[in-house]
C-alpha cells in the first residue's frame, strides 16, 4: 500500500487542474461569450429616410425613435439634406417593434453672427419644427419597424395639427 500524500492516494498519476476542466471546454465557453457579445452589438432592423418641413428638407436636428413599451431607443442626426440614419447606442439599427417618432430641429444661427473667433453665437435658439413633435407625449408620429432594411420619409407640417408620416418602403 502507497503513503498518502499530499497529492491524493496516488503520488504517481497525473495531476489534473481542477476548475473549469479541458481547454476544448474554455475554447467553447470563449467562442459562446464573444457571439453573445456580438450579436448585442447588432439590431435587425435598419431605419434611414428623410425629414421636410413643409416640404423642404429639414437642414438640420435629430430624430428619435421611442419603444411604444419598452426597450431602447434609436435616434439619428438630420444631416443638411435632411435624410437620417438611425443607431442604437453605437450599433446602428435597432430592435423591430411599435415606436412613437419624435423629431426636434432648432433655428440655424444667422451667417454672420459669430464671435471674433468665428464660433456662432451659443445662446439656445427657438425650435424650428412645432413643438408637438419634439415631445413624445405629444407627437403624433409612430411607425412600426420591421426586420430588414426600411426607408421612413417623414414631412412634418408647420401648421397642420396632425403630421402626415410618409408611407414606408
Amino acid at each position: 500500500m502507497r503513503p498518502l500524500t499530499a497529492r491524493g492516494c496516488d503520488a504517481d498519476a497525473p495531476v489534473r487542474p481542477r476548475g473549469l476542466g479541458s481547454g476544448r471546454t474554455i475554447h467553447l465557453l470563449a467562442v459562446t461569450l464573444l457571439a453573445a457579445v456580438a450579436g448585442c452589438s447588432r439590431h435587425p432592423s435598419k431605419v434611414s429616410g428623410a425629414v421636410t418641413l413643409d416640404g423642404k428638407p429639414l437642414p438640420a436636428g435629430v430624430i428619435m425613435l421611442t419603444p411604444a413599451r419598452s426597450g431602447p431607443s434609436a435616434y439619428g442626426a438630420i444631416a443638411a439634406d435632411g435624410s437620417y440614419q438611425l443607431q442604437t447606442g453605437a450599433a446602428k439599427g435597432l430592435e423591430p417593434g411599435e415606436y412613437i417618432v419624435t423629431v426636434a430641429a432648432n433655428e440655424q444661427p444667422a451667417a454672420g453672427n459669430a464671435d471674433a473667433a468665428g464660433r456662432a453665437e451659443e445662446a439656445v435658439r427657438p425650435l424650428m419644427t412645432p413643438p408637438q413633435y419634439a415631445d413624445v407625449s405629444t407627437s403624433p408620429l409612430r411607425i412600426t419597424v420591421k426586420p430588414g432594411s426600411q426607408k421612413v420619409d417623414l414631412d412634418l407640417n408647420s401648421k397642420a395639427a396632425a403630421p402626415v408620416p410618409a408611407a414606408a418602403e
